[in-house]
């Protein structure tokens, strides 16, 4: 079970926390109190007892770690994972990616960073994170030169966002919005990726693309005066298209989707009306997004 850190949790996450060094920092009782007061602390347990815990902040903490200041000094909006840590009678059970989805899922549309150890070598955290979607973005000594750590960062789930205020017209017969005005903000965020690619939509005497497919799941009906965000991504490159992914939330609720679409786009001449390669401007541009 997924659940909140209590007060009398505190003890058992300090043994897990010191049972794990040099992988994880050295803590204390105090030291641990004025963490977890300062971050989201979330732990997992088996059968009733604590088997697992991460602690992660959000930006303006006060908070004295030299890798969290590297960060905080890079990106605007970022969540910092200080620390992770299972019990050694229970990994393998995939709890640190339970506790990672949580807290991916309160983080919504934004960075996840973190640091590993590279001195001491901490290879199977760093195997962990790759496989998370974390990518290297700096490195720094700390400690006065005894440890080297690899600063991580997890890009925000949607690069490309559009926020847009619900119409009273948008809404149907029965008061919720229509299922139609969902594919006119997939459209909207699609141009909006498109141009951070470099993909013009308007030259018909040039390659382009072409909507072959498109798809919605409504998961929670939505009204006015509701103001939403819809993210966009691409999810894959083909030889001739590309499939796209799509969540709309609430603007105060970015952690919960109400509607997630998909849809592939074909790249086609237009003069000749035959579908091409994806040129490869834009794989680099899809790539660098």
């Amino acid at each position: 079970m997924i659940r909140d850190l209590r007060p009398e949790d505190l003890p058992r996450v300090l043994e897990i926390n010191q049972a794990a060094r040099p992988a994880l920092g050295d803590l204390d009782a105090e030291r641990l109190a004025a963490l977890v007061d300062m971050s989201w602390a979330i732990g997992v347990e088996q059968e009733g007892l604590l088997v697992g815990f991460v602690l992660a902040l959000q930006p303006g903490q006060p908070y004295s770690s030299a890798n969290y200041q590297w960060l905080e000094e890079r990106f605007d909006d970022h969540v910092y994972v200080d620390r992770i840590g299972v019990a050694a009678s229970a990994r393998g059970a995939g709890l640190g990616s339970r506790l990672y989805e949580e807290l991916y899922r309160r983080a919504g549309n934004r960075r996840v960073t973190c640091e590993v150890n590279t001195r001491p070598p901490n290879e199977g955290s760093i195997r962990f994170h790759e496989r998370h979607g974390f990518e290297g973005v700096g490195t720094q000594e700390t400690e006065g030169g005894k440890k080297e750590v690899l600063l991580m960062a997890r890009p925000a789930p949607w690069p490309v966002v559009i926020e847009v205020p619900v119409q009273w017209g948008d809404m149907d017969a029965l008061g919720h919005v229509n299922n139609t005005v969902y594919f006119r903000w997939f459209e909207s965020a699609r141009i909006a990726l498109f141009e951070r690619i470099g993909m013009d939509a308007s030259a018909p005497s040039a390659v382009g693309p072409i909507l072959a497919t498109t798809t919605c799941d409504f998961l929670q009906p939505l009204h006015y005066p509701d103001h939403i965000a819809c993210g966009a991504r691409v999810s894959r490159v083909g030889n001739s298209s590309f499939t796209m992914e799509y969540g709309v939330w609430r603007q105060a609720a970015p952690t919960d989707l109400v509607a997630r679409g998909s849809g592939v786009v074909v790249t086609v001449d237009y003069k000749t009306e035959r579908k091409v390669r994806v040129p490869q401007a834009l794989r680099d541009g899809i790539e660098a997004l």
